[in-house]
């Protein structure tokens, strides 16, 4: 980054064996090692992950960048994405998708994909779980939303976390709460936690299938709306630069 912003990463290598780290090569290992903060290996989902990221373990970041293992940055740009975090503030946002090459798969959501217009950025009322950039300001609401849900899946948590955002917006705490920024993270679409579905763009450089076995299908008694608990830390987050978020009570988003 030319800002020299710093990165630190929490790896989960789902397809390895439980408590077996597997090992980085020489030159990756030497780059990354010093900015790693959590390593897990392990059969596991994406919520089974996040249920590891603790609110006093994320505190002293700015944002929570969760990524998919199958997610590129060959056309990401982060000085360009940084720009848009200081110009709007957004409580959650993520980058545009482009599939692994021309006509392939990207997003299912159109909204999020990558456009050739003149747009640097849009305002959505949803984001997906694929690279979602979450302000830690709300993080330890939807980290206790991880530890109330079927961790086999994410779709319930993905509304939520697009829930507090808009909710934040229509108490007038937040004028662009939701925020798609069109420099593109590039998909190949691997699937390699799911359960059912064997195919891939990129199956011949996979060495072995996944461990993991996670469930694509909507987990429905995980959609509820916000909690007592989700309500006051929500309030205690913002409620100190925006009034009208003060009161639990304020907070009514639902799950979708």
């Amino acid at each position: 980054s030319k800002a020299g912003d710093t990165f630190n990463f929490a790896l989960l290598h789902h397809d390895a064996e439980e408590g077996v780290l597997p090992a980085l090569p020489a030159d990756v290992h030497d780059l990354l090692m010093p900015h790693i903060a959590l390593r897990r290996a392990g059969p596991g989902c994406k919520v089974d992950f996040w249920k590891r990221l603790a609110p006093d373990f994320v505190a002293g970041y700015d944002y929570l960048w969760s990524m998919d293992d199958d997610i590129r940055t060959d056309f990401f740009d982060w000085d360009f994405y940084r720009y848009h975090l200081l110009a709007y503030n957004p409580l959650v946002s993520q980058p545009s998708v482009v599939g692994w090459a021309p006509k392939r798969r990207s997003s299912d959501w159109n909204f999020v994909r990558a456009t050739h217009s003149s747009n640097t950025s849009w305002v959505t009322r949803k984001i997906e779980a694929m690279t979602p950039v979450i302000s830690t300001k709300i993080w330890p609401a939807i980290f206790s939303r991880a530890w109330s849900v079927n961790a086999s899946n994410c779709f319930a948590i993905e509304g939520i976390i697009s829930n507090i955002a808009n909710e934040a917006k229509a108490l007038g705490c937040f004028e662009t709460p939701l925020l798609v920024v069109n420099t593109p993270m590039r998909h190949a679409d691997c699937r390699s936690m799911a359960s059912g579905y064997v195919w891939s763009l990129v199956q011949s450089q996979i060495a072995s299938p996944s461990r993991t076995h996670c469930f694509r299908g909507y987990v429905w008694e995980d959609c509820f709306g916000m909690s007592e608990k989700e309500a006051d830390l929500l309030a205690q987050a913002l409620g100190g630069e925006c009034a009208a978020a003060k009161d639990p009570k304020a907070w009514k988003g639902k799950c979708v």
